[in-house]
C-alpha cells in the first residue's frame, strides 16, 4: 500500500491478489466527516480504529463507489481499515481528526 499526500487527501493505492483498488480519503485531517472513495464499486467493511487497535465503529459498503462517515471522537490519530467480504484486508489509511 503506498499513500501520497494530495492536497487534504491522502490516495492509498490498495493491491490484493483479486483486488487493485485505488483508495481517496479525504478530509485528512477532519474535524467530523470523512469519506473515502474508491475507482471501482467495492463490496467491505469499514472499520475506525483507535491507535490501540481498538474497534470504535463499522459500516459496509455494498456494491459502492464511495462513503461518507460520520466520526463521532475525539481529536487524534485512528485507523481506517478496509476489508474484503471474505475477510481480506485490502488496506489501511491514517487518519487524523482535528477538533
Amino acid at each position: 500500500m503506498n499513500g501520497h499526500k494530495i492536497g487534504k487527501a491522502i490516495r492509498s493505492t490498495i493491491t490484493n491478489r483479486s483486488y487493485n483498488y485505488d483508495a481517496l480519503v479525504y478530509p485528512n485531517p477532519t474535524k467530523s466527516d470523512i469519506t473515502i472513495s474508491f475507482k471501482h464499486d467495492i463490496d467491505a467493511s469499514i472499520l475506525l480504529k483507535d491507535i490501540n487497535g481498538k474497534l470504535l465503529s463499522s459500516t459496509t459498503m455494498q456494491g459502492e463507489r464511495s462513503k461518507t462517515i460520520s466520526l463521532l471522537v475525539p481529536a487524534g490519530v485512528y485507523f481506517l481499515h478496509t476489508v474484503s467480504s471474505s475477510g481480506n484486508v485490502l488496506g489501511v489509511n491514517k487518519i487524523v481528526v482535528a477538533k
